[in-house]
């Protein structure tokens, strides 16, 4: 397993240029943050979600909001309740526009395309992305943030605001629940099921 960076906490210095107004320690922040937003857009938000469009409107939060934060210790847990908000906002306009689609599909006639049976790397990888946008967004956070970006619990938990009991338990029922969700779609290893 590769080792994970620490979040890019800024200095107390760094923070003061921010707050009074230098657009270099500004920039700076944002080009810190900007790959972690965006990754965790992708992971969190789904393979209907826009990652890059989501953590450019996280980012105008900021920009607007940024007085509002206590420090800069305070920042990698304020990003991600951003983020978290930002994300359900864009899975609900996503939902509606897939239904849409839907209807539209349904009315011309069209439905999924024939001969797709084969399961490779790429249709796996979808598969598993899609599996981790249906689990409750609690375990959908765990997962991405333990799993995906290798995160610590306590990090992680530094993050949600929880005890980093609550963390492993989550991530322990995430974890079940994927298991099940990939067996009921043939997606593990003969022998692997149980």
């Amino acid at each position: 397993m590769k080792a994970t960076s620490p979040l890019p906490v800024p200095t107390p210095e760094a923070w003061a240029a921010v707050h009074g107004g230098d657009r270099l320690a500004l920039d700076a922040l944002c080009t810190d943050w900007s790959p972690i937003v965006v990754q965790w857009c992708a992971r969190l938000g789904g393979p209907r979600v826009d990652a890059e469009q989501a953590a450019q409107e996280i980012f105008i939060v900021l920009l607007r909001r940024l007085g509002t934060i206590d420090g800069p210790d305070k920042l990698p847990a304020w990003l991600f309740a951003v983020t978290r908000r930002v994300l359900a906002q864009q899975r609900r306009l996503a939902w509606g526009a897939r239904w849409e689609a839907d209807a539209d599909a349904d009315r011309l006639g069209g439905g999924p395309a024939p001969g797709h049976d084969a399961v490779d790397r790429a249709s796996t990888a979808a598969a598993v992305r899609t599996m981790i946008s249906e689990l409750p967004p609690p375990l959908r956070e765990v997962i991405a943030l333990c799993d995906l970006d290798e995160r610590t619990d306590d990090e992680v938990a530094a993050l949600l605001g929880v005890p980093s009991g609550t963390v492993k338990s989550r991530l322990r029922r995430a974890r079940l629940l994927l298991r099940d969700m990939a067996a009921a779609r043939g997606l593990l290893p003969p022998g692997d099921a149980g």
